[in-house]
């Protein structure tokens, strides 16, 4: 409800409370929380939202936290690994080879989620993109709304 409502605040009020206190949040909820930080350190969505300097820093340093937490608890999902990797490339100036592995991230099926980063190749994944366009086109999370904006620009 938050979230669909873009309230930040209280999405991210919510998702850290369940987050941080569940033994096991599902890897959706952790995703969506990952992208809630990964928007707060956008100046422009940060300006809109009225997320002062001091939240954003703890958004950043939150999300570095989350990173940690996630891995262990979903060391094999290839979702994570596209979301981590991607998270670190634009706001932990990594080397993006590994949001770039076309490879790794077309040879799995627990995702469509890396299509938009290779919506540049629109002619070589037309139903995995139009598929994710779908999934994304009513922007009701933060994840939704991130991918939303790329891949329907392509």
């Amino acid at each position: 409800m938050a979230e669909e409502a873009r309230d930040f605040k209280l999405a991210l009020k919510l998702y850290e409370e369940y987050i941080y206190t569940c033994e096991r949040p599902e890897l959706e909820l952790i995703v969506n929380l990952l992208c809630i930080y990964f928007e707060a350190q956008d100046l422009g969505f940060a300006q809109e939202q009225k997320i002062s300097g001091d939240v954003m820093a703890e958004c950043y340093d939150k999300m570095q936290q989350l990173i940690k937490i996630s891995k262990s608890l979903y060391p094999d999902s290839v979702k994570l690994r596209f979301w981590i990797n991607y998270v670190k490339y634009f706001y932990f100036g990594e080397e993006p080879y590994d949001v770039l592995d076309e490879k790794l991230y077309t040879n799995q099926t627990e995702t469509l989620d890396p299509y938009f980063a290779f919506s540049d190749y629109k002619n070589k994944y037309v139903n995995e993109i139009n598929q994710l366009k779908k999934e994304v086109e009513e922007g009701r999370t933060f994840r939704e709304r991130l991918i939303k904006p790329i891949i329907t620009a392509s």
